[in-house]
């Protein structure tokens, strides 16, 4: 991003994505001399007659995880050749990072719950639709009969032991995924302090606690 000053720094535009025929236009209607504008976004101050052309450095960008915090922006201005605004961050109250981390976590469970098994060294889709039609199909075979299931990379035959067999792992599957979550969302409840609590790798917290389900 860049904006465009005067001989006074004062911003007359910006901060705004960088695009050449665009920001050489705007320097042209501004009485700047727009045949210096680079037609790719520049590292440095450009000038252009009266006018310059200024990188932007937005603290706003670098901060981690900012749905902890409640920010508080100041102005834009020029400092030393760059246009920047001023950050300060205010923690959250801790039962809000709390919903913050679980929420989170809901959406790491629900894609593993979803997001399939490996059954007979075939990849089985979990979603909830598959799951529902592989109940009832394992309700409704006869003994002697066989379905055919797809799978990510083809077709397979089932019979009814193999079907209960593949229903068997899909629920284990499900369960450990819930169990997980639970386990997590047992540790953030009971945790007080928001640096804890904002240093959690959900991610790697939650493929623990699962493969501590399977052994």
């Amino acid at each position: 991003m860049i904006g465009i000053v005067n001989s006074q720094n004062q911003i007359l535009c910006g901060p705004v994505n960088y695009d050449g025929d665009h920001i050489r236009n705007l320097v042209f209607r501004m009485g700047g001399n727009s045949a210096v504008v680079p037609q790719y976004e520049p590292a440095s101050v450009v000038k252009c007659g009266a006018l310059a052309i200024m990188p932007v450095s937005d603290p706003c960008t670098d901060v981690e995880h900012p749905e902890f915090y409640i920010p508080s922006i100041g102005y834009w201005y020029v400092n030393d050749g760059v246009i920047t605004r001023d950050l300060s961050l205010n923690e959250r109250d801790i039962t809000d990072v709390r919903s913050v981390l679980i929420d989170n976590l809901s959406e790491i469970r629900w894609n593993c719950e979803c997001g399939g098994i490996v059954f007979d060294e075939k990849t089985i889709s979990t979603s909830r639709d598959d799951r529902s039609a592989l109940l009832a199909s394992a309700q409704s075979i006869a003994d002697d009969a066989s379905i055919q299931w797809k799978t990510q990379s083809g077709f397979i035959s089932l019979d009814k032991q193999a079907i209960n067999e593949l229903l068997t792992a899909v629920t284990q599957h499900v369960n450990r995924c819930f169990t997980a979550e639970k386990n997590i969302s047992d540790q953030i409840d009971a945790e007080t302090s928001f640096t804890t609590l904002t240093n959690l790798n959900l991610t790697e917290l939650f493929d623990s606690e699962y493969q501590a389900q399977t052994s």
